[in-house]
């Protein structure tokens, strides 16, 4: 069973008292930092990341590449199965870009919203689908 320290989500950083997570709460954990981390943040690996900033200079953010790398990145998580009914909205008034799908992984599902808003705001919520219903 692979296990990490669970992050601290508002931060993406280590907490100050710190617990080991696994299970969905491990795969949630390695989707957030994936798509959470910018292009070039990576000392070690400058191609490593999402390009938000690039994306969010054009005048409308290409929506449909948006949503082919977000998947690519989400199914490369390892325990991820495949990523279902994955769609994205831009809204032009506030520049952001909304993306809502379900994550099939071998510990079960996860559905998950992503939302970003110009070059540098970034936010992500996935939320474990048990029964059809929504457990936080």
């Amino acid at each position: 069973m692979d296990f990490d320290v669970g992050l601290d989500p508002a931060t993406r950083d280590l907490p100050v008292v710190s617990r080991l997570i696994s299970g969905l709460d491990l795969i949630r954990q390695r989707i957030r930092v994936r798509l959470g981390t910018h292009e070039g943040e990576v000392l070690t690996d400058a191609t490593k990341g999402m390009p938000w900033a690039a994306w969010f200079e054009t005048k409308e953010p290409p929506v449909s590449a948006i949503l082919a790398r977000v998947r690519r990145e989400i199914e490369a998580v390892p325990g991820v199965i495949r990523v279902e009914d994955l769609a994205a909205t831009f809204t032009a008034s506030s520049r952001s870009v909304a993306i809502t799908g379900n994550v099939r992984t071998l510990e079960g599902d996860l559905d998950v919203c992503i939302g970003a808003t110009g070059p540098g705001n970034f936010s992500f919520t996935a939320a474990v689908r048990t029964s059809g219903a929504l457990a936080p």
